[in-house]
């Protein structure tokens, strides 16, 4: 991507990852993700079960903060918007909060997006087709998240 930002581009602290496309299905986990080029500190979309479900992982010095599961369709289209600020961690589906926790440790360092692990071993390599992705560097409001994420 051309044009696209630079590393200030994200905020460990808080922000939003939307993600607009779909999810095909194959016999392995995929992964979509923003880190710090390790798998340590990072935001993680995860298709598990060959395309049949979502999970949202916020993961701080290699422990994972929230995971939230969501049963999907494979190559269905989805709008999803993965919120972060402070302690709390918000999922949004196609317009609907999916889960939230408010006892995440937030990542540090974020300064990239991969669509794989995020490590530089480029494993779990994401399978599908992305319409739009969107980083924001301060969290959206719930009525923000929901418009967005709106089908």
């Amino acid at each position: 991507v051309t044009g696209a930002g630079d590393a200030t581009t994200f905020n460990s602290t808080e922000g939003v990852l939307y993600f607009e496309g779909s999810f095909l299905q194959n016999t392995s986990n995929q992964q979509f993700s923003l880190s710090n080029g390790t798998t340590a500190e990072r935001i993680v979309l995860e298709v598990r079960n060959s395309g049949q479900l979502l999970r949202f992982n916020v993961r701080s010095s290699g422990v994972n903060s929230v995971e939230i599961d969501q049963p999907i369709t494979a190559n269905a289209f989805y709008k999803l918007g993965l919120l972060w600020s402070g302690s709390v961690a918000k999922f949004y589906l196609n317009g609907s909060l999916i889960g939230s926790d408010s006892s995440v440790t937030p990542p540090i360092g974020l300064d990239s997006i991969s669509f794989d692990s995020g490590n530089d071993f480029n494993s779990l390599p994401f399978f599908g087709k992305v319409k739009s992705v969107i980083t924001f560097d301060t969290a959206l409001t719930d009525a923000e998240l929901e418009c967005l994420t709106t089908i």
